[in-house]
């Protein structure tokens, strides 16, 4: 979906403060085991909907923006569905091997102005690179200690995201020139808690995301949202509010089943959005039928969703420049639609 940016519309703040405010009056948080929730029905509206022409899609999914429409990665399937702005199925591209422009276990994906296609196989360590019309061009082999689970494009090179850290590799943050696949910088630094509990964050459900020239990464583990510049100087860091997450104690937080915990299992991962940044909060624990959370934070990190806000099996994919949010939902004929909402 190309999506051009609003001049006029806006995230209202203090419309959404407000909002909640009404809703909490009206008494229509429920309980849970818990905590108390808001029906994400309650606080935003369905503005487009969109079938998908594809017949099955997995677990590990990546939406990304293209000039012809959009992306849609499918880690389970090893392919890249390019769609137009109807959700009409272009192409596929890649598949499962070994060869140029196949993937054994595709991690990740993004897209330049001009159209190209990124994409990461985590375990050949490869970069590949294909054209705007999804033909193979080029790729880049990195070395065996590189680890990537995500990657946005931003003037000129690929802000890549790795939630493993070790001696060869002690940043998760680096940034790639995509004409010759050569590393030129990195920032981010293990944090002390990880180093503490000797444990990796979790890259299944960790994102990287641009938002007006920002890097902005979200700590699923200590809940707090760094924001860097393009050059990778960190500008500032919020500490996460959370009703629904408790940091975990070293004490009490043992190997070798950290998620599966006392500690409600968990993990963070944000998307931003004009002057307000979501937290989604992704359930990991699959005897826990609490479904999946969002929390809304402003650009000063202060939680304006007084309740955490229920969504269900939903995956927040994407936050457009409108602010809006946008999910993959199964049909009741077990297709697929990309809906939009927008904030009440």
């Amino acid at each position: 979906m190309r999506l051009e940016k609003s001049k006029t519309r806006k995230v209202d703040i203090l419309h959404i403060v407000l909002d909640s405010v009404f809703i909490l009056s009206a008494c229509s948080a429920t309980v849970n085991d818990r905590f108390e929730t808001l029906p994400f029905d309650e606080i935003a509206n369905l503005v487009n909907e969109i079938s998908l022409e594809v017949d099955a899609l997995g677990s590990t999914i990546r939406f990304r923006e293209h000039i012809y429409g959009f992306l849609i990665m499918d880690g389970s399937a090893n392919k890249i569905y390019q769609f137009n702005d109807s959700g009409t199925l272009i192409r596929e591209i890649g598949g499962p091997g070994r060869g140029p422009g196949e993937f054994t276990s595709i991690t990740s994906i993004t897209s330049d102005e001009e159209g190209r296609i990124f994409a990461y196989d985590g375990p050949m360590w490869r970069l590949s690179i294909f054209d705007d019309s999804g033909n193979y061009t080029r790729s880049f082999q990195m070395n065996d200690a590189f680890r990537m689970h995500d990657m946005v494009y931003a003037d000129g090179l690929l802000f890549t995201f790795s939630a493993f850290t070790h001696d060869e590799l002690p940043f998760h943050i680096s940034v790639i020139n995509p004409e010759n696949g050569m590393i030129v910088n990195q920032f981010m630094e293990t944090s002390d808690i990880v180093k503490e509990l000797g444990i990796p964050i979790s890259g299944a459900l960790q994102h990287i995301n641009l938002f007006e020239d920002k890097i902005i990464v979200t700590h699923p583990l200590e809940l707090s949202t760094y924001f860097f510049d393009l050059k990778g100087s960190l500008l500032t860091i919020h500490e996460g509010s959370s009703s629904v997450y408790e940091k975990p104690d070293p004490n009490s937080y043992t190997i070798p089943a950290p998620l599966y915990t006392a500690l409600p299992a968990l993990i963070a991962s944000s998307r931003p959005a004009q002057d307000s940044y979501f937290i989604e909060f992704m359930d990991l624990n699959p005897e826990d039928s609490r479904g999946n959370f969002l929390e809304i934070f402003d650009s000063d990190g202060n939680k304006l969703s007084v309740y955490p806000i229920s969504i269900g099996t939903k995956e927040l994919l994407h936050v457009n420049e409108n602010g809006e949010l946008l999910f993959i939902e199964r049909t009741e004929s077990n297709g697929y639609n990309l809906n939009t909402y927008a904030l009440n």
